[in-house]
C-alpha cells in the first residue's frame, strides 16, 4: 500500500518491518507465518492470518503466483550466471583504473555506470534470495530430519563466500601465494556493505594474519576434505534408508546446494562493485581535501549519494562539504554510544517501545536457538564481537558472535563450531558456515 515502509532508519540501525513481511510473503504465495518467522530468525511473534492460505479466490491467485515464482528460479543458478559473470568483470575492469587520471566528467559517468549496472542486477540478486526455497521445502518434505537436510549442504564447493576461506588454507599450506587470493578475493573485506572499510586489496594486513593462524597450527585439516566427508556419509544414509525415493533426494539435495551457491555468488556480485564505488569516492575525497573543501579523505563516506551525484556533476563545489560531513560524524557517533533492541514495535502516536523478550531459556539457564547445521561440540566459548577480534579465537574454540559477514569466513576454519545471536536457517552465514 502507498506509504507502506519496508525499511526504517531508527537511531541510525536499518530497522525491517517483520510484520509487513510476514503479511506479504502470506498474501503473495500462501506463505504461513510461522515459516517466514523461522527464515528471518525465528524471534519475532507470528501474525494472525487465515489458515486456508491457498483455498478461494485468493487461494487460486496465490497458486498462480507460486507457479510463476517457481518457473522463474527452476534452473535459476544456470541462467543467472551470466549476469554474476557480467558483474564481477565490470568491477575486476573498474578495479584496474587510474581514477586519479581522470576527469570530474569521466568520474561522473563511470559513477552513473556503476549505479545502473548495480540497479539492473538487484532482480537478479533478489531471485537468487529465493531460489532456495523450493528445494528446501522439498527436501524437508522428503526427509522430515533437519540434522540430515544440513549435512547433504556441506562442502559442495562454488559457493564464493566460502571459497574465499578454503583458499586461505590454500596459501597456508602453499598451494596458493597471496597475490592469487588478492585478485580474485581483494574487492572483499570484513563489514563489506560500507564503504568507509578498506578493501582487502588495499589493506591485506587482516588476511596475512589469518593465514599465520593457520600456518601455526600444525593439526589444522583440509576442511574442504572434511566438509565433504560429511556429505559423504549423509548421501550414504539417504540410500541406505530410503529405497528407490534416494536418487530423487540426492538430486533435490544438489538443487539445493546449486541453489545456496547461487545465493552467495550473487551477493559476491553486488558487493563487487562497492570496490569501484569506494574508490571513485576517495578521489573526490581528495580532490575536496586539495581544495581546503575537507580535512581528510575519508570524509566522503559522510556523504550521501546524492552529494556524491551533485560535485560529481558539478552541480555543487563542495562549499560547507567539512561542515557537513563533521556534523554526520558527530551524529553517526552518537548513534553508536546508543544500544538499540533488535526488536521494536510501533505504538499508535508513531513512537517505538522495545518489544517483549521471545527468545526461550532453557530451564539450566542454556539458550535455545534454530540448528543451522548438525553436530554436537564442546569447548571454552569465544565472544567474538568483530572479526578484527580474530586473534582471541582459538583453534578448538566456540565461536559466539553477534552476526556473520563474508569477513568472518576466516574465523570459522578455525572454530570448533559457531553461534549467532541474529539470521536464520538460510542466512548467509547459516549457508556459509554449513559449507
Amino acid at each position: 500500500p502507498t506509504g507502506m515502509e519496508v525499511v526504517r532508519r531508527i537511531e541510525g540501525r536499518g530497522f525491517f518491518d517483520v510484520t509487513m513481511m510476514q503479511w506479504a510473503f502470506y498474501d503473495a504465495f500462501g506463505l504461513m507465518p510461522g515459516e517466514i518467522v523461522k527464515v528471518i530468525g525465528g524471534h519475532q511473534p507470528e501474525i494472525d492470518v487465515p489458515q486456508e492460505a491457498l483455498k478461494g479466490d485468493a487461494g487460486k491467485r496465490r497458486k498462480r503466483a507460486g507457479l510463476r515464482l517457481l518457473r522463474r528460479i527452476w534452473n535459476f543458478p544456470a541462467t543467472s550466471k551470466p549476469a554474476i559473470d557480467a558483474q564481477l568483470a565490470l568491477a575486476r575492469r573498474y578495479a584496474k583504473v587510474d581514477w586519479a587520471a581522470k576527469s570530474r566528467s569521466e568520474l561522473a559517468a563511470a559513477f552513473r555506470e556503476l549505479l545502473d549496472a548495480q540497479h539492473k542486477f538487484l532482480p537478479v540478486a533478489g531471485l537468487a534470495n529465493s531460489c532456495s526455497g523450493p528445494w528446501d521445502r522439498a527436501l524437508r518434505m522428503f526427509l522430515n530430519d533437519d540434522t540430515l537436510v544440513a549435512r547433504l549442504q556441506t562442502g559442495g564447493g562454488g559457493v564464493a563466500s566460502a571459497e574465499q576461506g578454503y583458499r586461505l588454507f590454500d596459501v597456508a599450506v602453499g598451494r596458493a601465494t597471496v597475490e592469487d587470493f588478492l585478485a580474485e578475493f581483494g574487492h572483499r573485506c570484513v563489514y563489506e556493505a560500507d564503504l568507509i572499510n578498506p578493501r582487502w586489496s588495499e589493506d591485506s594486513l587482516w588476511v596475512q594474519q589469518q593465514i599465520e593462524a593457520i600456518r601455526s597450527d600444525s593439526g589444522f585439516r583440509n576442511p574442504r576434505t572434511a566438509a565433504a566427508e560429511l556429505r559423504h556419509c549423509a548421501e550414504q544414509e539417504v540410500l541406505d534408508r530410503f529405497g528407490w525415493k534416494a536418487r530423487l533426494i540426492l538430486w533435490i539435495a544438489r538443487r539445493l546446494r546449486a541453489a545456496n551457491a547461487t545465493r552467495e555468488n550473487a551477493k559476491t556480485a553486488l558487493v563487487a562493485l562497492a570496490f569501484p564505488v569506494r574508490l571513485i569516492a576517495r578521489e573526490v575525497g581528495r580532490r575536496l581535501v586539495a581544495e581546503s573543501r575537507l580535512q581528510h579523505v575519508d570524509q566522503v563516506f559522510d556523504f550521501t549519494f546524492d552529494d556524491l551525484l551533485c560535485w560529481l556533476r558539478e552541480e555543487w563545489d563542495g562549499t560547507g562539504a567539512d561542515a557537513l560531513t563533521q556534523d554526520r560524524i558527530e551524529r553517526r557517533n552518537r548513534w553508536r554510544q546508543i544500544k538499540v533492541p533488535d526488536l521494536i514495535t510501533e505504538q499508535a502516536a508513531g513512537s517505538f517501545i522495545s518489544a517483549p523478550d521471545t527468545h526461550s531459556r532453557i530451564a539450566d539457564g542454556a539458550w535455545q536457538g534454530i540448528a543451522i547445521s548438525p553436530g554436537t561440540a564442546g569447548g571454552p566459548a569465544r565472544i567474538i564481537r568483530t572479526p578484527l577480534e580474530a586473534a582471541r579465537l582459538r583453534e578448538g574454540d566456540i565461536l559466539v558472535a553477534p552476526s556473520t559477514d563474508p569477513g568472518w569466513t576466516p574465523l570459522f576454519l578455525r572454530a570448533k563450531a559457531v553461534v549467532m545471536e541474529t539470521g536464520g536457517f538460510l542466512s548467509h552465514g547459516a549457508i556459509v558456515a554449513r559449507e
